[in-house]
């Protein structure tokens, strides 16, 4: 199990997703305890970003939100919730 902590942006966001749609919430809430409970190995099962944020991983949490996250030696941080166009921006 990984430790965790999430962005400003990100817990920003979280916030006014949990006022605005709280199914939505829940759902990232649930990704969120999914991805701290992998193990070194099966963490690499998140597809990595390319390019300039390559070192980002990206998990869906509908066909149009994306939660993006580094991996570093046992941690985790949560970096930002957005749409899947904004995301793969460069």
């Amino acid at each position: 199990m990984f430790e965790f902590d999430l962005s400003d942006d990100f817990k920003k966001i979280l916030s006014k997703l949990a006022k605005q749609d709280p199914v939505i919430a829940r759902s990232i809430n649930r990704k969120i305890k999914e991805i701290i409970s992998r193990d070194d190995v099966s963490i690499d099962g998140y597809k990595n970003l390319s390019h300039d944020l390559k070192n980002l991983k990206r998990v869906h949490i509908t066909e149009w939100l994306v939660i993006t996250f580094e991996v570093r030696q046992g941690f985790i941080l949560f970096v930002n919730i957005a749409s899947r166009d904004e995301v793969y921006k460069r």
